[in-house]
Formats: C-alpha cells, sequence, structure tokens
C-alpha cells in the first residue's frame, strides 16, 4: 500500500533495515564517483549519523552496511583504489550536525553517508551542497529533505506523508467513530508526521479530541496518559523516539489504561525492543516493507551476515 506497510511488532530481525540500504546505495555510489572524477589513488567516505546513545543502532547499521559493500569489492578497493572510511557522531541533533558537517566539509570526502535524523540531514545538507559533496540519506524521512531542492541529495527511504496518510488510513477504518489521541514531541520528525496525520484525518472529517506534546527522555508520562484516560480517548497516535515510546507503552500497561496505540517506524529500532519488552508487542505501526525479503537484496543479506 503505497511505500509503506503496517506491521505486527516484531524481535527478531529489526535492525537491519538501515544496514541493507547501506550496502545497497554503496555500488550504486561508487559509479557516480567514478564517472564524474576518474581515477583517483582514494576514494573517501564519510557515515554521519547517531554513533553513541539511545539511537545509535542506526549508526551501526550504517558502518555494518558500507563495510559489508567495500568488503564485497576485489580486496576491498575501488578499481584499485584504496577506500578510506570514517564515521562521525551527530547525536541526532540539528546544531550538532551542523558542527559535524563543517569537520567533514573540511577533510573533503567523495560522499557522505547519513544524516540519519531529518533535523541533522536538513541541517547539514546545504553545507554540503555548497561544498559540492554527494549526500546519501538511508533514514531521513521528512518531506523537507527533498522540498530543499538540492541536486546532490539522495534520499533512499520514503517520505513521511506517505506514513503520515496510511497512519491516518488506519486510524480512520480500524477505529472509526472512536476519539483518536496523539502524543507528540519536539522535533522535526514527531511534530511533522504528527501533523501530516493530522492533516490526513481532517480530508476524512476526523479532528482528533487530544493533542498532546510531551517532553522527550522523561521518566514518566503518567500525567499525559490520565489525561488521555480522563479525555475518553480510544486510540492514541504515538509518534515519537524508540525509547520514548517504549516508556509510554509500559507504563499504559502499568497504570491499566485502556486505549489502544499505532505508532510509527521508530519502533523498529533495537532501544524500542530492549526497553518495551512485552509491552511492545501487538502494537501496529508503519514502515517501508521488509528489504530482506526482496529479491534483490539477496547478496547483501547474505554479506552482512
Amino acid at each position: 500500500m503505497m511505500q509503506y506497510l503496517y506491521a505486527r511488532f516484531a524481535r527478531a530481525g529489526s535492525t537491519r533495515f538501515d544496514c541493507l540500504r547501506s550496502l545497497l546505495l554503496v555500488p550504486l555510489l561508487f559509479t557516480m564517483l567514478w564517472s564524474e572524477q576518474g581515477h583517483s589513488e582514494s576514494v573517501s567516505i564519510a557515515i554521519a549519523g547517531p554513533m553513541i546513545g539511545t539511537s545509535s543502532a542506526v549508526g551501526v547499521q550504517y558502518r555494518i552496511g558500507v563495510e559489508a559493500a567495500i568488503a564485497d569489492l576485489p580486496q576491498g578497493r575501488l578499481l584499485g583504489s584504496e577506500i578510506k572510511l570514517t564515521a562521525y557522531d551527530d547525536s541526532c541533533n540539528s546544531e550538532i550536525a551542523k558542527v559535524v558537517a563543517r569537520e567533514i566539509v573540511s577533510q573533503r570526502p567523495q560522499v557522505v553517508i547519513g544524516h540519519s535524523c531529518s533535523n541533522a540531514t536538513i541541517s547539514a545538507a546545504p553545507l554540503y551542497a555548497k561544498a559540492g559533496i554527494v549526500q546519501i540519506t538511508p533514514a531521513s524521512t521528512n518531506p523537507k529533505v527533498t522540498e530543499l531542492g538540492i541536486t546532490s541529495l539522495f534520499r533512499m527511504i520514503g517520505r513521511d506523508d506517505l506514513q503520515g496518510e496510511l497512519a491516518a488510513e488506519r486510524l480512520a477504518a480500524v477505529h472509526a467513530g472512536q476519539k483518536i489521541g496523539m502524543l507528540r514531541f519536539p522535533g522535526t520528525y514527531s511534530r511533522g508526521l504528527s501533523a501530516i496525520a493530522q492533516s490526513s484525518l481532517a480530508r476524512r472529517g476526523i479532528k482528533p479530541t487530544l493533542i498532546i506534546e510531551a517532553k522527550p527522555s522523561a521518566t514518566s508520562y503518567a500525567r499525559q496518559i490520565e489525561q488521555f484516560v480522563n479525555a475518553e480517548v480510544d486510540v492514541i497516535y504515538l509518534v515519537g523516539g524508540g525509547l520514548d515510546s517504549a516508556v509510554f507503552l509500559r507504563q499504559r500497561a502499568q497504570l491499566h489504561a485502556p486505549f489502544a496505540v499505532v505508532s510509527a517506524d521508530t519502533l523498529v529500532s533495537r532501544v524500542f525492543i530492549e526497553a518495551a519488552g512485552s509491552y511492545g508487542e501487538n502494537v501496529p505501526f508503519t514502515f517501508p516493507p521488509d528489504a530482506a525479503d526482496l529479491k534483490s537484496s539477496s547478496r547483501a543479506l547474505e554479506r552482512i551476515r
């Protein structure tokens, strides 16, 4: 259905998607670099993303995917040229991403694979473009990444407007006639995706009963849960980070809150899996089709394994 599908939460294999994308993009990337720049003694690649902290699983996937792709080349070299790979941590923060981007530009790599979080990609992209550096993001889903109009910036994942539309479609169909609530967090990803879903619901004549914006990395969301219960909300559209979503779902169960939850693609992260445990089971969420199931991914998947 469009570029996204609904899936039940599953534990196995939930951190391989960006890994596969990173591996699959490298042969195309090398072809581009070779045709545009010709032969050189070495090719420099920078990986930018969250390498430490709660979102570090994504950074690990980037590195694994690119390293596997390089290992798949003859002697790990591009037509005889050595490949230099350097990883940079942006902490999924737009201001840190700008600092990282300036450092990367000073090193003059041929390409940047990243960033991961949309806000980081959007803030760093103009700096790479000005320097004439190709940028490829396997994971940034905000529509603004495309709407920047930067011709040297490439996205390997669907846009949030597709994800938001599909979430609204499910909420309208499965929860027809019920009261809908939304829990979002500050930041480009959460605000943008929830706004798209809200707009899509409005076109269907549906207005959420209660929309709450909570602080990220909180130790408790009991107050927000109580607000939803008092408003007699039947289902929540939850758009937040993996850890915050896990804490919310755990406390929903502990407080015996009766409302259902529909969520987004951060639920595929290992951070969510480990923090939510059994409380994450049977929560539907939007996410691209599993790249590991594509026939074209078989060689990449084997190399990663």
